[in-house]
């Protein structure tokens, strides 16, 4: 197991998530590029209890609201997707909020490796809407509608787009604020408008983010982790996210007369 997995669930175990979050805090250093401690954090998202990925969410959203916090894009990727890895995330968890700091620090859905994640948030994000506290559900909202224009560029399964709409249609209608149902209202509709016409025609979608995985994963790195092998489980986590999506997205761009070639080589 990992250092900060290890130490963070023995914590944990003994009822002190204090100390858990001070150890998440205290390893925490450049996240300006993928080294070991960014490894090691997205191993404690993918593969930790709820509670520590919910703790590790947590620390890591306060870092990004900070104003001289800097986060690139691999490492943005990363901490995403290994949290979508995971088998299941409760509807009420902390964590369905923590994840929307993260996801707004995307600022290109167009990239491949941003592009691959989207059916898979759209379906992290039904859950919120339709089963999440009210909280939940009202932030979700509020992050469809306040970068919805930019989310927007990211192909969407049609099915999962309207599912989407009829769900945040239903939480507009409980909204008392007028004002605030307005704007809501305005942006939600921006959203759907424009993820039902948007035409996604990268191909590099079926590949970037195979190539990151080897990247992050190489050789050397995993022969670091020989105790329990946590690194190559989170990899073949990430792997598996990556074909679900491209088999789902492959449906999106098929329609748009993109060629397509879902081979992924580990």
């Amino acid at each position: 197991m990992t250092t900060m997995l290890r130490r963070v669930q023995q914590f944990l175990d003994s009822g002190d998530s204090d100390k858990a979050r001070e150890e998440i805090d205290r390893a925490f250093g450049n996240l300006r590029k993928v080294d070991s401690h960014v490894r090691e954090f997205a191993a404690l998202l993918a593969l930790g209890s709820i509670e520590a990925s919910e703790i590790g969410l947590g620390v890591l959203g306060r870092k990004l609201l900070q104003n001289d916090s800097e986060i690139n894009n691999e490492v943005i990727w990363l901490f995403i997707a290994s949290i979508l890895s995971r088998n299941s995330i409760p509807a009420d968890s902390p964590s369905r909020i923590s994840l929307l700091v993260l996801t707004a620090s995307v600022n290109s859905w167009e990239l491949p490796i941003f592009a691959l994640l989207a059916p898979a948030l759209d379906a992290f994000f039904k859950v919120s809407l339709a089963d999440g506290t009210p909280l939940i559900a009202e932030q979700t909202l509020d992050f469809l509608t306040t970068w919805g224009r930019i989310y927007a560029k990211a192909p969407h399964v049609k099915t999962q787009l309207q599912e989407l709409q009829s769900l945040s249609n239903n939480l507009l209608e409980q909204v008392d604020d007028l004002e605030l149902k307005a704007e809501w209202s305005e942006g939600i509709n921006i959203f759907f408008e424009e993820a039902s016409t948007t035409k996604y025609s990268d191909s590099n979608v079926f590949s970037d983010s195979g190539e990151l995985i080897k990247k992050i994963y190489n050789t050397q790195s995993l022969q670091r982790d020989t105790e329990d092998k946590n690194l190559a489980e989170t990899k073949d986590k990430l792997l598996r996210l990556v074909t679900s999506s491209l088999a789902t997205i492959s449906t999106v761009l098929d329609s748009h007369g993109v060629i397509l070639n879902l081979v992924i080589k580990n």
